[in-house]
């Protein structure tokens, strides 16, 4: 609820109409009233265009090169190699097979 409104009166229920939105419209029908509802089919905004492979390139390497790696550099084959786990250089027995 938004902070501005104090107080939010109440209808008692049986002052509540609980009509299915099919049944109100057969009603105002009956009394010759024709609902018309406005719809608003999509909205208009500003085309954006698709980036190039060089943005997209300058893109990963911006994100590389921050403190924390985002795990979709691990889904860039040139930005994956922080991500690959590397081989343990201990000298531990051999897995059993």
């Amino acid at each position: 609820m938004p902070s501005y409104i104090k107080e939010v009166p109440y209808s008692p229920v049986c002052e509540m109409d609980f009509t299915s939105a099919k049944k109100k419209r057969t009603q105002l029908v009956e009394r010759g009233i024709m609902p018309q509802a406005q719809r608003v089919i999509g909205t208009a905004g500003a085309a954006v265009a698709t980036p190039t492979s060089k943005e997209k390139e300058d893109f990963y390497k911006l994100l590389a090169k921050g403190k924390q790696k985002p795990a979709v550099l691990s889904l860039i084959s040139e930005q994956n190699t922080p991500f690959v786990p590397q081989q343990s250089s201990a000298n531990l027995p051999k897995p059993l097979t």
